[in-house]
């Protein structure tokens, strides 16, 4: 389909069915569809049938005929008449297009017909100078569309376009406001329940991922149902009908509008029973209820009418289930095809959001009461039957309102991200730096530096000892305080990242009306397009931070270990004490007696040797985590902060993890705004 934003036409949309056809407009900048009625009915359906006259005095203006005159033309008449003027009917001929030059003609017939009669009733059908789409099935391929597209370049409409039909059941959804875009991304199931077939499509991510169905269960088969109800009440007047050759005509018209009658009743009052006219027929149904009706779908078999119609007059074969005498469960073939091809198509209901209802047998109450028990959102419009014509005829004007808001999105993304994520994150990581700060000082100096230094107090002996000690000791919990520094580090990013993705979720909400799914929502993350349902900040960034950190560990580590670093400037300190006593231990491999140690290394001075390591080390993580500016390194210098010191401070915060996780994010955001382009790539 063309992604021109320019083109202004206005938006003609085909939805060319097997038993019956739909069309619609909309302009290309609004979503004010408009049917277009060239039958005689309340909704935009027209019967896609053909009559040809084959007769040499045929009105060749008139014939051949479409829709309800067609039927009801070759119904009025008896056999004698119909080989008279020699009739010939022509239906379900759309899934032989591509094979059957026959079927070709029928369509191109067809459709030449639909501007023929919307000509004479002035309805504002001119393809000429409308945008032309029509819908094609999901499972359908280039030599299906190619074919029709010719077939509709020779009728008269120009060069087409083709949507997937259950595309346009989508777009139908959204220009209705029935669905929110997140639940259709993460499982959209189309039930296409028409005429004459029954169609079935799952949509994720904007890509249809799964599609199947029955092209013999439809519709058709419930106007048999009814015409048996009705010959089995009326029985003279069926046999007089049959005689006439009226028994056609009775079944797809007279018994097709009380079908649809007697479903649509059930909609509003399901415990409805009573008895109707069957058109002008002078007999009616009698016991009409949702029980009957039941025992009846439960246990259906072809009339020998159906079969005579459908065989000898339409040129269809029937599946072997209706020809082999045997009772069949139509409500049951509705459920199991569902079931059966969401099987073999390794799908769930867990991979389903929400089932939206198209096509006319899809009112049935069996339907939506069966989807009803299934753990999904139900989308099913007043007119099932317009429904994909209408998402056809949005398209344009859907995709174009997308493209609007993302670029409208886009523009305020900068504000959002600087008012709301990066404060956010600076606050987390510094809370992150301080924890693993008071961690790493808690292991290094309360639980191994601290008890030497009292024990060496007490004690005595050389600054040398001292220093093994303190450096095998620091060397032995290296493992424990990085593996202690990675959970840390996850539990602070993955909530982080949570908040992150429901901030965007909120702020696109209240903004711009939009909801991206729950974090909950598994399904988010499969289709074509793949997204992190859980955050903004998946797993594998997490444990890459996790090794970014043990390498910020063992740099801690050897800073604590150098003569610049903690360890350094305690032996400076003990030195400095016992040279204040005679210079007698300013060896460092000369014992020292543990007197002299008592009156310098009291617990206020190790006291502040923990608070100066822990600034340390702070600055250290804060720096990595966080970074620091030249004017935060030039007061910290100020401070009394060695050169030494502010050399690796600078060094680490020129690669810090907040500079790689805004890109992280930034990215990560972009790609949920870059879902409603789905839209536009529908």
């Amino acid at each position: 389909m063309s992604d021109s934003t320019n083109d202004n036409r206005t938006i003609l949309a085909i939805d060319f069915g097997t038993c019956n056809s739909c069309l619609a407009t909309c302009a290309a900048d609004n979503n004010n569809v408009e049917l277009i009625h060239l039958d005689n009915t309340q909704n935009g359906t027209i019967s896609t049938a053909v009559l040809y006259c084959d007769h040499d005095d045929a009105d060749r203006e008139v014939f051949p005929l479409v829709g309800e005159k067609a039927i009801e033309a070759y119904g009025e008449c008896d056999e004698d008449e119909i080989a008279a003027k020699k009739y010939r009917f022509q239906a379900m001929f759309k899934p032989d297009i591509v094979k059957s030059e026959p079927a070709k003609c029928c369509a191109t017939d067809f459709l030449s017909g639909i501007l023929r009669v919307a000509q004479q009733k002035s309805l504002p059908l001119s393809p000429k100078s409308a945008r032309v789409i029509f819908g094609v099935p999901s499972e359908a391929g280039e030599d299906f569309k190619q074919a029709l597209k010719n077939i509709a370049r020779d009728a008269g409409f120009g060069e087409v376009e083709t949507m997937p039909e259950p595309v346009g059941a989508l777009f139908a959804d959204l220009g209705l406001k029935q669905i929110e875009l997140a639940d259709a991304l993460a499982g959209y199931l189309v039930v296409d329940f028409g005429g004459g077939t029954c169609d079935f499509a799952l949509m994720q991510n904007g890509a249809i991922v799964a599609s199947w169905g029955d092209m013999h269960l439809g519709g058709r088969l419930l106007d048999d149902l009814f015409y048996q109800w009705f010959a089995e009440q009326n029985q003279e007047l069926a046999e007089e009908a049959e005689k006439n050759g009226e028994d056609f005509f009775t079944m797809v018209q007279r018994c097709r509008k009380l079908k649809e009658w007697f479903s649509d009743t059930l909609l509003t009052d399901p415990k409805y029973s009573g008895s109707k006219k069957v058109g002008d027929t002078g007999g009616r149904i009698r016991d009409l209820n949702k029980e009957n009706f039941l025992l009846r779908a439960r246990a259906y078999r072809p009339s020998a009418t159906f079969v005579k119609i459908y065989q000898h007059k339409m040129r269809q074969k029937l599946p072997e289930k209706l020809t082999a005498g045997e009772p069949v469960d139509l409500i049951a073939w509705f459920e199991n095809c569902l079931e059966d091809g969401l099987r073999k198509n390794g799908k769930t209901w867990q991979n389903i959001k929400v089932v939206s209802l198209a096509g006319g047998s899809s009112l049935w109450f069996f339907v939506k009461e069966y989807i009803k028990k299934k753990p999904v959102k139900l989308s099913r419009h007043k007119r099932p039957m317009d429904a994909i014509a209408e998402g056809l005829a949005r398209s344009v004007s859907i995709k174009k309102r997308f493209a609007t808001l993302k670029e409208e999105i886009g523009n305020h993304l900068g504000k959002f991200f600087e008012e709301e994520i990066a404060p956010s994150l600076v606050e987390s990581l510094d809370n992150c730096a301080e924890h693993l700060a008071e961690k790493t000082v808690a292991v290094l100096f309360d639980e191994n530096i601290k008890p030497i230094l009292r024990e060496f107090r007490q004690e005595g002996g050389s600054i040398s000892d001292l220093k093994e000690k303190i450096a095998a000791a620091v060397k032995g919990r290296q493992a424990q305080i990085t593996e202690d520094a990675k959970i840390i580090v996850a539990e602070s990013i993955r909530p982080l990242s949570a908040t992150f993705r429901e901030k965007l979720r909120a702020w696109l909400k209240e903004k711009y009306g939009i909801n991206l799914p729950d974090a909950a929502d598994e399904n988010y993350a499969t289709g074509e397009h793949q997204f992190n349902h859980e955050g903004l900040i998946d797993d594998g960034v997490i444990v890459g931070i996790g090794y970014f950190i043990g390498g910020i560990i063992g740099g801690i580590i050897i800073g604590v270990l150098a003569f610049s670093g903690p360890i350094g400037w305690i032996l400076a300190f003990i030195a400095g004490v016992a040279g204040g006593f005679g210079g007698a231990a300013a060896m460092e491999h000369i014992p020292l007696p543990s007197w002299v140690l008592k009156m310098g290394l009291g617990d206020k001075k190790i006291c502040e040797m923990r608070e100066k390591m822990s600034g340390q080390i702070y600055r250290k993580f804060a720096a990595s985590l966080l970074g620091f500016t030249d004017e935060a390194l030039a007061e910290f210098t100020e401070q009394g902060m060695d050169a030494t010191e502010a050399a690796e401070l600078k060094k680490a915060s020129e690669n810090n993890l907040y500079s790689q996780m805004l890109t992280t994010v930034d990215t990560a955001i972009n790609a949920e705004i870059e879902r409603l382009d789905v839209v536009n790539m529908l």
